[in-house]
């Protein structure tokens, strides 16, 4: 095997270890009725009101600057248009496989929004190597921007003309207007505007705000095995999370490949980061907020999963697939 394919899963290997082994903990949790339902809810509006919100903000002033934003904002602009077009792509399937607007919505989210930090930053550097770090971040500015503005409408069911599902959502977003001020939006926005103004923030606040964004990763990690047992055998939905593996697996990688190939310089390290980041696996926050925003945990948990598994197969052929670069 060449040494890249061998680099790419070593490195996904630690975290991808961490999302089973907590995965497996909060599953066990709830098998023996130590996670219920309320507790599941009071996890879901903690991390979407305040553990998130800190996460976000903390990383936006911290590891974005003005030079940055200045000289590869492009690569934002590439994550934005691979976000929307893996929406789209994700909402034709949907209709192919006659899905209702919130599991299509679900669904579509699941196979647009890759798993930019948690995973994608360890593989990238272990691919392309520090240089990587500025773009990993941009790619993951451009992509929280989508998830928390067209992403939650979509996720609600709301597009094509479609209302929501059945019943109300517990996180009601009944107009654009609400979809911008939820606080994970608000959060990047802030730290955006800091950056730009070249404000610098004190480390007396940054310091608690940096504590509380730390407990994300593992209280995420037990909700999702807590949803995962919960989901039970729906196979509906594990089907459906196969075809989300496919699409967010192969087909956008492919779509991101050709893209880079033809747009960009060959070899540059830009364009080795788009197609890393492009080939990650689900976001686990459309898992996680798939109920607070009303939309279909099933198939959000589903395309969360089967992504995470089917990328230890997958995450070897990346370094082959930057050979077409």
């Amino acid at each position: 095997m060449p040494v890249s394919m061998i680099q790419s899963w070593r490195a996904a290997l630690p975290p991808l270890f961490l999302f089973l082994t907590l995965g497996g903990i909060g599953y066990v949790a709830r098998r023996l009725g130590w996670i219920g339902s309320a507790t599941d809810e009071a996890l879901s509006q903690l991390l979407y009101r305040l553990t998130i919100p800190a996460l976000i903000f903390v990383n936006t002033v911290s590891r974005l600057s003005q030079d940055m934003l200045a000289g590869s904002l492009g690569v934002a602009g590439v994550a934005v248009g691979l976000a929307l077009a893996g929406l789209a792509l994700g909402l034709i399937v949907a209709r192919w496989l006659h899905l209702d607007p919130l599991a299509g919505g679900a669904f579509a989210a699941a196979c647009a929004f890759p798993n930019t930090i948690f995973l994608g930053l360890p593989v990238s550097l272990a691919l392309v190597g520090p240089t990587a770090v500025p773009f990993v971040v941009l790619y993951d500015f451009g992509t929280t921007l989508v998830f928390w503005t067209v992403g939650v409408r979509i996720m609600q069911g709301h597009y094509a003309g479609s209302g929501p599902g059945a019943g109300p959502p517990k996180l009601a977003v009944n107009g654009w207007r609400r979809a911008l001020l939820n606080p994970n939006f608000l959060a990047l926005l802030a730290g955006t505007v800091l950056v730009v103004a070249g404000v610098r923030v004190p480390a007396w606040l940054l310091s608690p705000l940096d504590r509380l964004g730390q407990v994300t990763v593992p209280l995420a990690l037990l909700q999702v095995g807590s949803l995962v047992a919960r989901l039970g055998g729906k196979g509906t939905r594990w089907r459906a999370g196969g075809v989300v593996a496919i699409l967010r697996l192969a087909v956008l990688p492919a779509l991101a490949t050709l893209f880079a190939a033809g747009l960009l310089p060959a070899g540059s390290d830009m364009a080795k980061v788009i197609v890393v980041e492009a080939a990650m696996p689900t976001m686990m926050i459309t898992a996680l907020f798939a109920e607070a925003l009303g939309a279909d945990t099933s198939m959000a948990t589903s395309g969360v999963v089967v992504t995470v598994l089917a990328s230890l197969v997958q995450l070897p052929f990346l370094g082959w697939l930057l050979s077409f670069l």
